[in-house]
């Protein structure tokens, strides 16, 4: 118990390790899409629901690319990586926006 008092008055990030060292890595909603999408076209069989799924595919690693590259700029300081990101992004916009448009229709 006196651990536990000591950490809490140290402050919220007393005995955490520093940052990108000992965490998970954040992992993106759209796997879920995508692994959800994936049982739903062994259950149905419809065209745009494989699309959409394959579309969600697409975007999940994507945005693990994305996620690299943030880390990098937050690791190196070059602002090269977010500009980077920032292009996988605006494709990212439109797989998802047409992704969706699909599945709307189901």
């Amino acid at each position: 118990m006196a651990g536990a008092r000591r950490r809490a008055a140290a402050g919220p990030a007393a005995g955490r390790p520093p940052r990108g060292e000992g965490r998970h890595r954040w992992r993106p909603v759209p796997r879920l899409y995508r692994d959800f999408l994936d049982e739903c076209t062994r259950l149905i069989d419809d065209g745009d629901l494989r699309a959409g799924h394959q579309l969600y595919a697409e975007a999940a690693a994507l945005w693990t690319d994305v996620s690299g590259l943030i880390a990098k700029a937050g690791e190196s300081g070059d602002a090269g990586y977010l500009e980077q990101a920032g292009v996988i992004l605006h494709d990212l916009s439109r797989i998802e926006k047409d992704a969706m448009q699909l599945l709307r229709q189901l």
